[in-house]
Protein backbone atom coordinates (compact mmCIF):
# COMPACT_ATOMS: atom_id res chain seq x y z
CA UNK A 1 0.00 0.00 0.00
CA UNK A 2 2.65 2.37 1.06
CA UNK A 3 4.72 2.02 -2.76
CA UNK A 4 1.34 2.52 -4.56
CA UNK A 5 0.78 6.14 -2.27
CA UNK A 6 4.33 6.66 -3.49
CA UNK A 7 3.70 6.06 -6.99
CA UNK A 8 0.51 8.09 -7.18
CA UNK A 9 2.60 10.83 -5.53
CA UNK A 10 5.33 11.21 -8.15
CA UNK A 11 2.65 10.16 -10.99
CA UNK A 12 0.68 13.73 -9.73
CA UNK A 13 4.35 15.53 -9.78
CA UNK A 14 5.60 14.03 -13.06
CA UNK A 15 2.40 15.04 -15.31
CA UNK A 16 2.58 19.42 -14.40
CA UNK A 17 6.46 19.04 -15.18
CA UNK A 18 6.28 17.11 -18.33
CA UNK A 19 3.54 18.97 -19.51
CA UNK A 20 5.89 22.14 -19.26
CA UNK A 21 8.48 20.59 -21.21
CA UNK A 22 9.47 18.53 -24.17
CA UNK A 23 9.23 14.23 -24.87
CA UNK A 24 11.73 14.15 -21.70
CA UNK A 25 9.89 15.94 -19.33
CA UNK A 26 12.41 19.40 -18.94
CA UNK A 27 13.11 22.20 -21.23
CA UNK A 28 16.92 21.83 -21.31
CA UNK A 29 19.47 25.04 -20.75
CA UNK A 30 20.85 25.51 -24.55
CA UNK A 31 16.82 25.52 -25.49
CA UNK A 32 15.97 28.40 -22.66
CA UNK A 33 19.02 30.46 -24.03
CA UNK A 34 17.94 30.43 -27.05
CA UNK A 35 20.39 28.26 -28.37
CA UNK A 36 23.15 29.79 -27.09
CA UNK A 37 25.94 28.80 -25.07
CA UNK A 38 25.95 29.12 -21.04
CA UNK A 39 29.02 28.88 -19.18
CA UNK A 40 28.91 30.80 -16.26
CA UNK A 41 26.36 30.77 -13.50
CA UNK A 42 25.20 34.35 -13.65
CA UNK A 43 24.53 33.64 -17.19
CA UNK A 44 22.07 30.36 -15.89
CA UNK A 45 20.74 32.58 -13.76
CA UNK A 46 19.90 35.05 -15.99
CA UNK A 47 18.27 32.62 -18.41
CA UNK A 48 15.92 31.17 -15.82
CA UNK A 49 17.84 28.00 -15.08
CA UNK A 50 18.54 27.17 -11.86
CA UNK A 51 20.53 24.36 -9.91
CA UNK A 52 19.50 21.97 -7.67
CA UNK A 53 21.83 19.64 -5.13
CA UNK A 54 20.63 16.28 -4.52
CA UNK A 55 22.55 14.10 -2.03
CA UNK A 56 21.80 10.20 -2.85
CA UNK A 57 22.05 7.11 -0.76
CA UNK A 58 25.22 4.95 -0.71
CA UNK A 59 25.77 3.27 -3.94
CA UNK A 60 22.61 4.80 -5.43
CA UNK A 61 22.41 5.40 -9.20
CA UNK A 62 21.80 9.14 -10.68
CA UNK A 63 18.04 10.13 -10.04
CA UNK A 64 18.42 12.70 -12.83
CA UNK A 65 16.63 10.37 -16.01
CA UNK A 66 14.07 9.79 -13.43
CA UNK A 67 12.12 13.26 -14.11
CA UNK A 68 14.48 14.07 -16.86
CA UNK A 69 16.77 16.71 -15.61
CA UNK A 70 20.29 17.89 -16.83
CA UNK A 71 22.89 17.06 -14.51
CA UNK A 72 25.25 19.85 -14.18
CA UNK A 73 27.77 18.39 -11.85
CA UNK A 74 28.30 15.43 -9.88
CA UNK A 75 30.77 14.04 -7.38
CA UNK A 76 30.44 10.92 -4.99
CA UNK A 77 26.98 10.59 -3.83
CA UNK A 78 26.39 14.25 -4.86
CA UNK A 79 24.98 15.49 -8.39
CA UNK A 80 23.88 19.07 -9.38
CA UNK A 81 20.63 19.28 -11.54
CA UNK A 82 19.77 22.12 -13.73
CA UNK A 83 16.14 23.07 -14.09
CA UNK A 84 13.20 25.80 -15.25
CA UNK A 85 13.35 28.20 -12.67
CA UNK A 86 9.77 27.65 -12.67
CA UNK A 87 9.90 24.17 -12.39
CA UNK A 88 12.63 24.46 -9.97
CA UNK A 89 9.80 23.94 -6.74
CA UNK A 90 7.92 20.91 -8.46
CA UNK A 91 11.14 18.94 -8.91
CA UNK A 92 12.35 19.82 -5.18
CA UNK A 93 8.89 18.26 -4.35
CA UNK A 94 9.21 15.26 -6.47
CA UNK A 95 12.94 14.28 -5.50
CA UNK A 96 12.11 14.63 -1.94
CA UNK A 97 10.09 11.28 -2.05
CA UNK A 98 12.11 9.73 -5.18
CA UNK A 99 13.41 6.35 -3.64
CA UNK A 100 17.74 6.69 -2.97
CA UNK A 101 17.45 10.40 -2.24
CA UNK A 102 19.14 11.78 1.29
CA UNK A 103 18.49 15.49 0.80
CA UNK A 104 17.56 18.31 -1.82
CA UNK A 105 18.27 21.92 -1.46
CA UNK A 106 18.75 24.94 -3.98
CA UNK A 107 22.31 25.66 -5.20
CA UNK A 108 23.19 29.62 -4.99
CA UNK A 109 24.90 31.69 -7.22
CA UNK A 110 27.76 33.29 -5.92
CA UNK A 111 30.41 36.11 -6.66
CA UNK A 112 33.60 37.87 -5.38
CA UNK A 113 32.19 41.07 -2.98
CA UNK A 114 32.44 43.77 -5.50
CA UNK A 115 35.81 45.50 -4.87
CA UNK A 116 36.50 49.13 -4.63
CA UNK A 117 39.55 50.58 -6.77
CA UNK A 118 40.89 53.22 -4.98
CA UNK A 119 43.35 56.04 -5.64
CA UNK A 120 46.94 55.62 -3.42
CA UNK A 121 46.71 57.97 -0.57
CA UNK A 122 48.39 61.05 -0.27
CA UNK A 123 52.30 61.58 0.27
CA UNK A 124 51.35 62.96 3.86
CA UNK A 125 49.97 58.67 4.51
CA UNK A 126 52.30 56.98 3.00
CA UNK A 127 55.14 55.28 4.91
CA UNK A 128 58.91 53.77 4.63
CA UNK A 129 59.89 50.56 5.06
CA UNK A 130 60.86 49.81 8.76
CA UNK A 131 64.23 48.54 9.51
CA UNK A 132 63.12 45.33 10.77
CA UNK A 133 60.75 44.75 8.16
CA UNK A 134 61.11 43.05 4.75
CA UNK A 135 63.21 45.03 2.07
CA UNK A 136 60.44 44.47 -0.65
CA UNK A 137 60.19 48.46 -2.10
CA UNK A 138 55.97 48.17 -1.81
CA UNK A 139 56.54 47.21 1.94
CA UNK A 140 56.28 50.60 3.23
CA UNK A 141 52.84 51.19 1.95
CA UNK A 142 51.10 47.48 3.22
CA UNK A 143 49.59 49.72 6.32
CA UNK A 144 48.71 46.80 7.69
CA UNK A 145 51.86 45.51 8.64
CA UNK A 146 52.62 48.43 10.64
CA UNK A 147 51.71 49.27 14.22
CA UNK A 148 48.25 50.76 15.49
CA UNK A 149 50.23 53.25 16.65
CA UNK A 150 51.03 54.57 13.39
CA UNK A 151 47.53 53.55 12.26
CA UNK A 152 44.26 52.66 14.22
CA UNK A 153 43.28 50.34 11.80
CA UNK A 154 46.89 48.43 11.08
CA UNK A 155 47.27 45.32 12.79
CA UNK A 156 50.90 44.85 13.80
CA UNK A 157 51.85 42.21 11.26
CA UNK A 158 55.47 43.26 11.09
CA UNK A 159 56.33 42.82 14.63
CA UNK A 160 55.01 38.78 14.33
CA UNK A 161 56.38 38.64 11.37
CA UNK A 162 59.72 39.29 12.73
CA UNK A 163 59.11 37.45 15.58
CA UNK A 164 57.70 33.60 13.32
CA UNK A 165 59.78 30.91 12.49
CA UNK A 166 59.09 28.38 9.40
CA UNK A 167 58.52 25.48 12.00
CA UNK A 168 56.52 23.45 9.68
CA UNK A 169 55.87 25.20 6.30
CA UNK A 170 52.03 25.79 5.34
CA UNK A 171 49.12 25.02 2.83
CA UNK A 172 47.26 27.88 1.90
CA UNK A 173 44.42 27.22 -0.19
CA UNK A 174 42.96 30.60 -1.73
CA UNK A 175 39.21 29.69 -2.88
CA UNK A 176 38.17 32.31 -6.13
CA UNK A 177 38.84 32.90 -9.65
CA UNK A 178 40.96 35.38 -11.28
CA UNK A 179 44.25 33.75 -11.08
CA UNK A 180 47.38 34.21 -12.68
CA UNK A 181 51.37 33.28 -12.90
CA UNK A 182 52.53 36.71 -11.61
CA UNK A 183 56.73 37.04 -11.49
CA UNK A 184 55.98 38.21 -7.75
CA UNK A 185 54.14 35.15 -6.56
CA UNK A 186 54.83 31.20 -6.48
CA UNK A 187 51.85 29.03 -6.70
CA UNK A 188 52.41 25.34 -5.94
CA UNK A 189 49.30 23.51 -7.31
CA UNK A 190 45.63 24.65 -8.66
CA UNK A 191 42.08 23.30 -9.82
CA UNK A 192 39.50 24.66 -11.96
CA UNK A 193 36.08 23.59 -11.15
CA UNK A 194 35.16 26.41 -13.93
CA UNK A 195 33.71 24.39 -16.92
CA UNK A 196 35.11 27.01 -19.94
CA UNK A 197 38.57 25.32 -20.46
CA UNK A 198 40.43 27.76 -19.02
CA UNK A 199 42.32 26.24 -15.71
CA UNK A 200 43.01 27.68 -12.32
CA UNK A 201 45.82 30.27 -14.05
CA UNK A 202 42.39 31.74 -15.86
CA UNK A 203 43.78 35.91 -16.04
CA UNK A 204 43.06 37.29 -19.84
CA UNK A 205 43.07 41.21 -20.73
CA UNK A 206 40.90 40.71 -23.00
CA UNK A 207 38.74 37.86 -22.51
CA UNK A 208 39.16 36.88 -18.85
CA UNK A 209 40.20 40.25 -16.95
CA UNK A 210 39.33 39.36 -13.32
CA UNK A 211 42.63 39.71 -11.52
CA UNK A 212 40.31 39.23 -7.93
CA UNK A 213 41.79 36.10 -6.75
CA UNK A 214 45.51 36.98 -7.75
CA UNK A 215 45.12 40.47 -5.55
CA UNK A 216 43.67 38.79 -2.44
CA UNK A 217 46.46 35.90 -3.03
CA UNK A 218 49.01 38.42 -2.75
CA UNK A 219 48.52 40.09 0.72
CA UNK A 220 48.95 35.93 1.69
CA UNK A 221 51.91 34.64 -0.24
CA UNK A 222 53.55 37.33 -2.31
CA UNK A 223 57.47 36.41 -2.60
CA UNK A 224 58.84 37.95 0.62
CA UNK A 225 62.71 39.51 1.19
CA UNK A 226 63.03 39.58 -2.71
CA UNK A 227 64.09 43.32 -2.88
CA UNK A 228 61.25 43.58 -5.36
CA UNK A 229 57.23 44.29 -4.82
CA UNK A 230 55.30 44.05 -2.07
CA UNK A 231 55.67 41.35 0.48
CA UNK A 232 53.01 38.46 1.31
CA UNK A 233 52.92 37.78 5.12
CA UNK A 234 53.67 33.20 4.58
CA UNK A 235 56.45 31.29 2.75
CA UNK A 236 54.05 28.08 2.17
CA UNK A 237 52.48 25.96 -0.52
CA UNK A 238 50.15 28.17 -2.23
CA UNK A 239 46.82 26.35 -3.84
CA UNK A 240 44.43 28.35 -5.61
CA UNK A 241 41.22 26.90 -6.62
CA UNK A 242 39.11 28.81 -8.90
CA UNK A 243 34.89 28.59 -8.38
CA UNK A 244 34.61 32.01 -9.84
CA UNK A 245 34.25 32.77 -13.89
CA UNK A 246 35.40 35.23 -15.80
CA UNK A 247 32.74 37.38 -14.94
CA UNK A 248 32.82 36.60 -11.11
CA UNK A 249 29.95 34.40 -10.74
CA UNK A 250 30.18 30.74 -9.81
CA UNK A 251 27.89 28.05 -7.95
CA UNK A 252 28.05 27.65 -4.16
CA UNK A 253 27.89 24.06 -4.80
CA UNK A 254 31.26 24.37 -6.81
CA UNK A 255 32.46 26.91 -2.83
CA UNK A 256 31.29 23.37 -1.71
CA UNK A 257 33.42 21.11 -3.53
CA UNK A 258 36.56 23.38 -3.13
CA UNK A 259 36.16 23.17 0.42
CA UNK A 260 36.49 19.02 0.29
CA UNK A 261 39.28 19.43 -2.29
CA UNK A 262 41.44 21.33 0.24
CA UNK A 263 40.66 19.18 3.04
CA UNK A 264 42.50 16.61 0.97
CA UNK A 265 39.37 14.43 -0.53
CA UNK A 266 38.81 13.13 -3.80
CA UNK A 267 36.42 15.24 -5.42
CA UNK A 268 36.62 13.48 -9.04
CA UNK A 269 38.02 16.31 -10.86
CA UNK A 270 41.55 17.75 -10.92
CA UNK A 271 44.51 16.38 -9.12
CA UNK A 272 43.49 15.41 -5.23
CA UNK A 273 45.81 17.48 -2.56
CA UNK A 274 48.66 15.53 -0.97
CA UNK A 275 47.95 16.91 2.08
CA UNK A 276 44.91 18.76 3.60
CA UNK A 277 45.31 22.58 3.74
CA UNK A 278 45.99 24.51 6.84
CA UNK A 279 44.40 27.63 6.06
CA UNK A 280 41.63 28.46 3.67
CA UNK A 281 40.89 31.71 2.63
CA UNK A 282 37.31 32.76 0.98
CA UNK A 283 36.79 36.82 0.17
CA UNK A 284 33.65 35.68 -1.81
CA UNK A 285 29.80 34.97 -0.73
CA UNK A 286 26.44 34.65 -1.65
CA UNK A 287 22.67 35.97 -0.65
CA UNK A 288 21.74 33.35 0.99
CA UNK A 289 21.46 31.09 4.56
CA UNK A 290 24.28 28.90 4.86
CA UNK A 291 23.12 25.74 2.71
CA UNK A 292 24.11 21.82 3.91
CA UNK A 293 26.17 21.20 1.49
CA UNK A 294 28.25 24.09 2.57
CA UNK A 295 28.58 23.59 5.94
CA UNK A 296 29.18 19.64 5.71
CA UNK A 297 32.36 21.04 3.44
CA UNK A 298 32.95 23.42 5.95
CA UNK A 299 32.91 20.68 8.95
CA UNK A 300 35.32 18.68 6.77
CA UNK A 301 37.72 20.99 6.35
CA UNK A 302 37.81 21.88 10.03
CA UNK A 303 37.91 18.26 10.63
CA UNK A 304 40.90 17.88 8.55
CA UNK A 305 42.44 20.98 10.41
CA UNK A 306 41.91 23.75 8.65
CA UNK A 307 41.40 26.83 9.54
CA UNK A 308 38.52 28.72 7.58
CA UNK A 309 38.75 32.64 7.02
CA UNK A 310 35.53 34.42 4.94
CA UNK A 311 34.94 37.57 3.94
CA UNK A 312 31.88 39.23 6.10
CA UNK A 313 30.89 40.65 2.21
CA UNK A 314 30.81 44.43 1.07
CA UNK A 315 26.85 45.33 1.12
CA UNK A 316 26.31 47.55 4.19
CA UNK A 317 24.32 45.16 5.58
CA UNK A 318 23.92 41.98 8.32
CA UNK A 319 26.30 38.98 6.98
CA UNK A 320 23.85 36.95 8.77
CA UNK A 321 22.29 36.81 5.22
CA UNK A 322 24.96 35.62 3.30
CA UNK A 323 27.30 32.32 3.18
CA UNK A 324 29.86 31.54 3.46
CA UNK A 325 30.27 34.54 6.21
CA UNK A 326 26.97 32.75 8.63
CA UNK A 327 28.29 29.46 8.17
CA UNK A 328 29.91 27.47 11.78
CA UNK A 329 33.20 26.85 11.76
CA UNK A 330 34.78 30.00 9.83
CA UNK A 331 36.44 33.12 10.85
CA UNK A 332 34.21 36.31 9.19
CA UNK A 333 35.95 38.98 8.49
CA UNK A 334 34.83 42.78 8.37
CA UNK A 335 36.48 46.03 7.13
CA UNK A 336 38.36 48.99 8.93
CA UNK A 337 39.60 52.19 7.59
CA UNK A 338 42.95 53.10 8.13
CA UNK A 339 41.97 55.37 11.22
CA UNK A 340 40.11 52.54 12.98
CA UNK A 341 36.71 53.04 11.34
CA UNK A 342 34.39 50.93 10.64
CA UNK A 343 34.43 50.60 6.79
CA UNK A 344 31.02 52.18 5.42
CA UNK A 345 30.83 49.49 2.44
CA UNK A 346 31.58 46.26 5.42
CA UNK A 347 28.97 43.92 6.13
CA UNK A 348 28.28 43.58 9.68
CA UNK A 349 26.46 41.43 13.01
CA UNK A 350 26.57 38.93 15.12
CA UNK A 351 28.17 36.51 12.11
CA UNK A 352 31.77 38.65 12.57
CA UNK A 353 34.66 37.33 14.49
CA UNK A 354 37.02 40.11 13.87
CA UNK A 355 38.08 42.90 11.53
CA UNK A 356 41.30 44.01 9.75
CA UNK A 357 41.73 46.57 7.25
CA UNK A 358 40.13 46.94 4.37
CA UNK A 359 40.32 49.94 2.71
CA UNK A 360 43.65 51.34 0.48
CA UNK A 361 45.13 48.02 0.25
CA UNK A 362 48.14 47.29 -1.83
CA UNK A 363 47.72 44.23 -4.24
CA UNK A 364 49.02 42.42 -6.64
CA UNK A 365 47.13 43.75 -10.08
CA UNK A 366 47.57 42.78 -14.25
CA UNK A 367 49.99 45.55 -14.62
CA UNK A 368 51.85 45.70 -11.51
CA UNK A 369 50.27 46.74 -7.84
CA UNK A 370 46.98 48.85 -7.52
CA UNK A 371 45.02 50.05 -4.70
CA UNK A 372 41.60 48.45 -3.93
CA UNK A 373 39.09 48.06 -1.24
CA UNK A 374 36.95 45.68 0.33
CA UNK A 375 36.29 43.05 2.89
CA UNK A 376 37.91 40.88 0.26
CA UNK A 377 41.12 42.28 1.30
CA UNK A 378 40.64 42.37 4.70
CA UNK A 379 39.87 38.45 4.71
CA UNK A 380 43.51 37.59 3.35
CA UNK A 381 45.25 39.86 6.19
CA UNK A 382 43.55 37.58 9.01
CA UNK A 383 44.44 34.58 6.98
CA UNK A 384 48.34 35.43 7.27
CA UNK A 385 48.23 36.46 10.64
CA UNK A 386 46.44 32.57 11.47
CA UNK A 387 49.20 31.12 9.32
CA UNK A 388 52.12 32.86 11.31
CA UNK A 389 51.14 31.76 14.54
CA UNK A 390 50.27 28.28 12.95
CA UNK A 391 53.76 27.91 11.25
CA UNK A 392 55.57 28.86 14.18
CA UNK A 393 53.52 26.79 16.70
CA UNK A 394 52.62 23.77 14.68
CA UNK A 395 51.01 21.85 17.94
CA UNK A 396 48.03 24.52 17.98
CA UNK A 397 45.17 23.11 16.98
CA UNK A 398 42.82 25.40 14.74
CA UNK A 399 40.11 25.25 17.11
CA UNK A 400 41.85 26.46 19.66
CA UNK A 401 43.67 29.31 17.55
CA UNK A 402 39.80 30.44 16.46
CA UNK A 403 39.09 30.93 19.88
CA UNK A 404 42.00 33.33 20.93
CA UNK A 405 41.29 35.76 18.39
CA UNK A 406 38.67 37.72 19.78
CA UNK A 407 41.24 37.38 22.61
CA UNK A 408 44.05 39.34 20.58
CA UNK A 409 42.16 42.50 19.27
CA UNK A 410 42.18 46.44 19.67
CA UNK A 411 39.18 48.41 19.62
CA UNK A 412 37.42 50.29 16.78
CA UNK A 413 37.81 53.85 16.49
CA UNK A 414 34.15 54.51 15.63
CA UNK A 415 31.64 51.70 15.21
CA UNK A 416 27.58 52.12 14.13
CA UNK A 417 27.30 48.24 13.90
CA UNK A 418 28.54 44.39 15.55
CA UNK A 419 32.11 44.26 13.90
CA UNK A 420 33.23 41.14 16.59
CA UNK A 421 35.80 41.52 18.94
CA UNK A 422 37.62 44.25 17.13
CA UNK A 423 40.56 45.10 14.61
CA UNK A 424 42.85 41.60 14.50
CA UNK A 425 45.93 41.91 16.08
CA UNK A 426 49.21 39.73 15.29
CA UNK A 427 51.24 40.61 18.30
CA UNK A 428 48.89 40.50 20.32
CA UNK A 429 47.85 37.42 18.99
CA UNK A 430 51.27 35.75 19.66
CA UNK A 431 51.30 36.85 23.00
CA UNK A 432 47.66 35.46 24.05
CA UNK A 433 49.33 31.63 22.30
CA UNK A 434 52.13 31.89 24.48
CA UNK A 435 50.55 32.52 27.88
CA UNK A 436 48.14 29.68 26.96
CA UNK A 437 51.21 27.34 26.33
CA UNK A 438 53.20 28.30 29.27
CA UNK A 439 55.14 30.13 27.10
CA UNK A 440 55.04 33.97 28.22
CA UNK A 441 58.12 33.95 30.29
CA UNK A 442 61.72 33.37 28.77
CA UNK A 443 62.49 30.25 28.14
CA UNK A 444 65.49 27.66 26.61
CA UNK A 445 64.48 24.42 24.95
CA UNK A 446 65.81 22.09 22.37
CA UNK A 447 65.63 23.79 19.56
CA UNK A 448 64.13 19.96 18.02
CA UNK A 449 61.62 20.25 20.46
CA UNK A 450 58.75 22.61 19.02
CA UNK A 451 60.03 21.36 15.10
CA UNK A 452 58.97 17.20 15.25
CA UNK A 453 55.26 15.76 15.54
CA UNK A 454 54.04 13.32 17.72
CA UNK A 455 55.91 11.05 15.96
CA UNK A 456 58.97 13.05 15.78
CA UNK A 457 59.09 13.51 12.24
CA UNK A 458 60.14 16.55 10.97
CA UNK A 459 61.38 17.94 7.60
CA UNK A 460 64.72 19.59 9.18
CA UNK A 461 65.58 15.83 9.28
CA UNK A 462 65.80 15.54 5.84
CA UNK A 463 67.48 19.17 4.62
CA UNK A 464 70.33 19.63 7.48
CA UNK A 465 72.72 18.07 9.36
CA UNK A 466 71.72 15.56 11.82
CA UNK A 467 74.33 15.91 14.77
CA UNK A 468 74.33 19.87 14.24
CA UNK A 469 70.37 19.92 14.69
CA UNK A 470 70.57 17.54 17.89
CA UNK A 471 73.72 19.86 19.48
CA UNK A 472 71.27 23.24 19.02
CA UNK A 473 68.99 25.14 21.83
CA UNK A 474 66.75 27.62 21.25
CA UNK A 475 66.34 30.89 23.32
CA UNK A 476 63.16 33.05 23.22
CA UNK A 477 62.38 35.91 24.85
CA UNK A 478 58.66 35.60 24.75
CA UNK A 479 57.04 38.22 26.71
CA UNK A 480 60.47 39.42 28.56
CA UNK A 481 60.49 43.32 27.56
CA UNK A 482 63.90 45.11 27.80
CA UNK A 483 65.19 48.85 27.26
CA UNK A 484 66.84 50.23 23.60
CA UNK A 485 69.97 48.74 23.00
CA UNK A 486 70.16 46.27 25.61
CA UNK A 487 70.99 42.29 24.45
CA UNK A 488 70.52 38.98 26.39
CA UNK A 489 72.52 37.56 27.77
CA UNK A 490 72.24 33.86 29.26
CA UNK A 491 74.05 31.91 32.55
CA UNK A 492 74.04 28.47 33.19
CA UNK A 493 74.19 28.20 37.12
CA UNK A 494 74.70 24.48 38.79
CA UNK A 495 71.76 22.93 40.39
CA UNK A 496 70.72 24.16 43.93
CA UNK A 497 72.54 27.29 43.89
CA UNK A 498 71.27 30.59 43.98
CA UNK A 499 70.39 32.31 40.65
CA UNK A 500 73.05 35.33 40.11
CA UNK A 501 75.44 36.71 37.99
CA UNK A 502 78.29 35.61 40.30
CA UNK A 503 77.07 31.84 41.27
CA UNK A 504 77.16 31.59 36.90
CA UNK A 505 78.46 31.28 33.38
CA UNK A 506 77.71 33.38 30.16
CA UNK A 507 77.31 30.72 27.49
CA UNK A 508 75.70 32.94 24.96
CA UNK A 509 74.24 36.42 23.91
CA UNK A 510 72.24 37.98 21.16
CA UNK A 511 69.81 41.08 20.39
CA UNK A 512 67.61 38.93 18.64
CA UNK A 513 64.35 37.69 20.78
CA UNK A 514 65.06 34.74 19.31
CA UNK A 515 68.72 33.06 18.84
CA UNK A 516 70.44 29.44 18.86
CA UNK A 517 73.59 28.34 21.22
CA UNK A 518 75.20 24.89 20.81
CA UNK A 519 76.90 23.10 23.31
CA UNK A 520 74.50 23.44 26.63
CA UNK A 521 74.01 20.35 28.73
CA UNK A 522 71.03 20.33 29.97
CA UNK A 523 71.18 18.09 32.89
CA UNK A 524 73.08 19.34 36.64
CA UNK A 525 72.30 22.60 35.57
CA UNK A 526 69.59 25.75 35.36
CA UNK A 527 69.76 28.63 33.31
CA UNK A 528 69.22 32.74 33.53
CA UNK A 529 68.83 35.74 32.14
CA UNK A 530 70.68 39.06 32.69
CA UNK A 531 69.79 42.20 30.47
CA UNK A 532 73.18 44.37 29.63
CA UNK A 533 73.40 47.50 27.42
CA UNK A 534 77.52 47.02 26.96
CA UNK A 535 79.05 46.91 30.53
CA UNK A 536 75.66 48.25 32.12
CA UNK A 537 73.72 45.27 33.45
CA UNK A 538 71.06 45.06 35.46
CA UNK A 539 71.35 43.57 39.10
CA UNK A 540 73.00 40.60 40.10
CA UNK A 541 70.01 38.43 40.04
CA UNK A 542 69.30 36.19 37.32
CA UNK A 543 65.78 35.52 35.34
CA UNK A 544 65.16 32.05 35.77
CA UNK A 545 64.42 30.83 32.16
CA UNK A 546 62.06 28.24 31.54
CA UNK A 547 63.59 25.07 31.08
CA UNK A 548 61.37 22.39 30.76
CA UNK A 549 62.18 20.94 27.24
CA UNK A 550 65.51 21.40 26.75
CA UNK A 551 65.83 17.74 26.13
CA UNK A 552 66.43 16.50 23.06
CA UNK A 553 64.18 14.32 21.16
CA UNK A 554 64.59 10.27 21.49
CA UNK A 555 65.78 10.63 17.81
CA UNK A 556 69.19 12.20 19.58
CA UNK A 557 69.99 10.20 22.28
Amino acid sequence: MKHSIRALMIGMLVMPIQALGNDAGMRYPAEMSGGQDITTAAESRAAGIVSIIVEREPDTRSVAGKIGAVIARSWGDTEVLEVPAEQAEAVKALLRITPGVESVEADAVVSAPTPHATEAPDSSVQAQSSPGGPNDPENGDQFWWRSVDDYAGASNLEKAWSRSLVNERLSVVVIDGGFDNHPDFNWTSGISLVNDGRGYLSYDSEACNSYHGQSVASIIGAVTDNGRGMAGALDADLHAARVLACDSSGYLSDVARALRWAAGKDIGEGEQLGEPADVINLSLGAETQCSDTLQSAIDTANRAGATVVVSAGNNSSDAGDYAPASCDGVVTVGAVTLQGNQASFSNYGAALDVSALGQQILVQGPDGHRWMSGTSFSAPIVSSIIGLIRQDIPELDAETLHGLLREATTPLSRRTNDMGAGILNAALLQQEVAALLGNDEPSLHHAMAIRVDDEGRSPFWEHLDESRLCNLHEFQANAQSRRTGEVFRLFRVSDGDAMTVSNGEVVGEGTDERFLLTGLTPNDYEYGLQLCDGDQCRDNSLIELNSSRMQPPARCR
